[in-house]
């Protein structure tokens, strides 16, 4: 039952109930024509969505219950322009959103945080909010809001400003729309090239401890790593800013990785890495001073396949098991997303793969999962067709934390595929790189790239080629820095797969 809503780009949808050994998955979809989405429940057990529409860009939000049906029918943020990067947050009757305005992650115009503060089922008393304070032309991005107690919150976010080229900057704000102070600088190295990182900073709060902790990523040993650093509720930092991932070779491709904290006020932190040319997914807990409990520990191998720079996601239940999710191929190269469940020692208990249908011209990324009454919720965006559409899974979360392997076998694959990658160099890129394939016959082959809009940037190649090995150069010097999938197609083959532009 498809419902179409103030636009017909705009659309919710129950979609089917799966059954993986016995046990049902619930998917709908959340916004059609839609990326960068998040989501949060509220005290009432209802889930708040937000996402950012692919057509006018704007920042658009709604509530649903805890089995994807409409609440609260999707509204627009009229003066949200030209977005990206959503955050979405509750605390008894006020929801946060922000987000940021202009375009920083995908040009070089300048871009400013901004948010949205309303109750949490009627927003007729919205109020749209410019959290840095400092008014500085400057690159910003990665707005993350937090919930200090039940009047007041922190946003924080990555960028520059005055006598910082790149800084962690923060703005607390109470729900009466008094900002407490100025933006103040979390971070200590100016060094820290954000543009590019969805998931930098987070916020985590200790409310029992009256602290916080902040992580982000910065390239202060010319790698990126990930450091955390501890504050007390007046601002004032509790440790220098520390090293999170410690593995030998590491810190040279991290670009994503998600921070929760449980209910015993551990940090467990995830994240992605090329280690010895092969992406692997860490965990590692630390506890509410800093010191380690488990040291960074890989749970991935070699027959994982995971994407490269994959996103990554966890979640922790109320006993402490953790349940992480990221991107991967499949043996055809399409995309799929993996989600491993651990106890509260790391150990694999459980694990949900290949959930994703196997579709030509579909990719799965930026995915996100919440546990709430003994389900885990699983959002991801789907490029179907090259057209952006944000979903969610329902899954029981005993197919997490269970002892047994459970994997969904439903994928057909294609052992006489005709085209394999041998890779793309360089990855990440400035201006142009390579692709290298090799067809097994002689072929029509088409090869195009797209943004995250799903729109089409480029058309590499469209003719016969002939069987052996190809090189094939993508010049992006006219296109802005972010990330793009190239899809190579021939006949009812596909491969997609994401390369990284950095300027």
């Amino acid at each position: 039952m498809k419902r179409k809503i103030l636009e017909s780009m705009i659309s919710f949808l129950i979609l089917s109930t799966i059954n993986i050994f016995g046990q049902s998955i619930k998917e709908f979809t959340i916004a059609d024509s839609s990326i960068y989405p998040s989501f949060d429940f509220d005290k009432n057990g209802l889930i708040h969505a937000a996402w950012i529409n692919v057509k006018d860009r704007q920042i658009y939000y709604s509530v649903m219950d805890k089995n994807g049906n409409i609440i609260v029918e999707p509204k627009k943020n009229e003066k949200s322009y030209w977005c990206s990067g959503t955050r979405i947050v509750t605390k008894n009757e006020k929801k946060i959103i922000v987000w940021t305005q202009g375009e920083g992650y995908v040009s070089t115009f300048n871009s400013w945080i901004w948010g949205q503060q309303s109750n949490l089922y009627n927003d007729s008393q919205k109020t749209t909010i410019e959290y840095n304070s400092v008014f500085y032309d400057s690159y910003r991005s990665g707005a993350f809001p937090a919930f200090i107690n039940d009047t007041t919150y922190y946003v924080i976010w990555g960028g520059g400003g005055p006598n910082y080229s790149s800084a962690i900057w923060g703005q607390k704000q109470t729900t009466s729309l008094r900002p407490l102070g100025n933006n103040v600088v979390l971070s200590d190295s100016n060094d820290l090239n954000l543009i590019l990182r969805h998931r930098m900073p987070t916020l985590l709060n200790i409310p029992d401890q009256k602290k916080y902790c902040v992580l982000w990523i910065d390239n202060r040993e010319k790698n990126n790593n990930i450091y955390a650093r501890f504050f007390d509720y007046q601002d004032r930092p509790l440790t220098s800013s520390f090293r999170i991932n410690d593995k030998k070779g590491a810190g040279e491709n991290i670009f994503y990785y998600s921070a929760k904290i449980s209910s015993k006020n551990e940090i467990v932190i995830t994240w992605c890495d090329v280690i010895e040319q092969r992406w692997n997914i860490f965990l590692k807990k630390i506890d509410s001073v800093g010191s380690t409990i488990i040291p960074s520990k890989l749970i991935t191998d070699n027959q994982d396949n995971i994407c490269e720079y994959p996103a990554v996601d966890l979640a922790i239940d109320e006993e402490s098991n953790v349940a992480v999710a990221w991107e991967a191929y499949n043996k055809n190269q399409f995309s799929r997303i993996v989600i491993r469940g651990f106890d509260k020692n790391f150990n694999r208990i459980g694990e949900v793969n290949n959930m994703l249908s196997d579709s030509t011209h579909a990719y799965y990324y930026l995915c996100s999962i919440q546990f709430y009454n003994k389900n885990l919720y699983f959002r991801w965006s789907n490029t179907e067709n090259m057209n952006p559409t944000v979903m969610m899974w329902i899954i029981p979360a005993n197919l997490i934390t269970s002892v047994q392997d459970y994997q969904q076998s439903n994928y057909q694959y294609n052992d006489n595929a005709y085209i394999s990658i041998s890779g793309i160099y360089p990855n990440p890129f400035n201006n142009s790189t390579t692709i290298n394939f090799t067809l097994n016959e002689n072929m029509q082959l088409q090869i195009k790239v797209y943004d995250l809009l799903g729109r089409e940037v480029a058309n590499l190649a469209n003719g016969v080629y002939e069987a052996g090995k190809h090189d094939i150069t993508f010049d992006a010097s006219k296109l802005p820095s972010g990330i793009y999938f190239y899809n190579l197609i021939t006949g009812s083959n596909s491969i997609s797969k994401k390369m990284l532009l950095v300027k």
